[in-house]
């Protein structure tokens, strides 16, 4: 299994390029959870049949200390189909004495789903913390039913393996710079073609190219910035509640029983 280590290192090393010194309270401490939600850009690989699209995701970590975290972590892309890949043809008129036959290129918008479990080791440094993230789950794609005249769906096993940095904006937030290859196994392009087979053409280059053959391991590299937030500071280990002190009560004058007024 190859991670385009050209592309993860760029984007690794441009993370770690910011990890400079200085002092800032956004250290995650043990017990705590922290939520970043990001968006960003999804560079799909070329075998994929989808067009470069935009992306969102959400993070929630629980800090088993303050370099190791886990927690689930979701996806979700709406990438369009590429039209050059999904070529179908319509017919008219009696083959034996000539008939025309026109061309289309088909396009279909598709919901990608990506749900996993994610563990991450940062580096707690001074002005920013670099980290690096792996994961495992589940990806899931919602066809068109428009397109498709259906609702369709398929499913499989995914990945993720990725870094980047986390530049504090006081104890609780902080902005993040995030770089993961987001790893689809038994992908089946073939799935997204919504014509009927009696409609599929052969192409004729080079007004038709045909599309670059399938894989069945995609890599698509995802670029995207977001916001963490912890919802609460833990307690350090050992150390007690912080308690609010009563205020003091004013003493209030005490009036004499009837009688011993003097």
């Amino acid at each position: 299994m190859l991670i385009r280590p050209k592309r993860l290192a760029l984007g690794l090393a441009v993370a770690a390029s910011f990890a400079a010194a200085g002092r800032a309270d956004a250290q995650m401490e043990q017990g705590s959870w922290s939520v970043s939600p990001r968006a960003g850009y999804l560079q799909w690989m070329r075998e994929s049949g989808f067009e470069n699209s935009a992306a969102v995701g959400l993070d929630a970590m629980y800090h088993i200390n303050s370099m190791f975290g886990i927690g689930p972590s979701l996806s979700v892309a709406r990438p369009n189909t590429r039209g050059e890949d999904f070529v179908t043809a319509l017919r008219f008129g009696i083959p034996t004495a000539g008939d025309t036959t026109l061309y289309y290129e088909v396009v279909q918008p598709v919901t990608v789903l990506n749900a996993a479990v994610n563990g991450s080791l940062q580096l707690p440094l001074d002005r920013v913390s670099p980290y690096v993230t792996v994961g495992g789950g589940l990806y899931t794609l919602f066809l068109n039913p428009g397109v498709n005249r259906a609702s369709k769906t398929f499913s499989g096993p995914s990945a993720n393996v990725g870094g980047g940095i986390n530049i504090p904006l006081g104890a609780r937030a902080g902005i993040l710079f995030d770089v993961r290859d987001q790893i689809l196994f038994n992908y089946d392009r073939d799935q997204l073609t919504p014509t009927d087979a009696r409609f599929l053409e052969g192409r004729f280059a080079p007004e038709f190219p045909p599309p670059p053959e399938k894989k069945e391991t995609l890599h698509n590299m995802a670029y995207s910035i977001g916001f963490s937030f912890s919802p609460r500071r833990a307690t350090p280990e050992g150390a007690a509640e912080p308690t609010a002190t009563p205020a003091p009560t004013p003493a209030q004058p005490q009036t004499p029983p009837p009688g011993d007024a003097r």
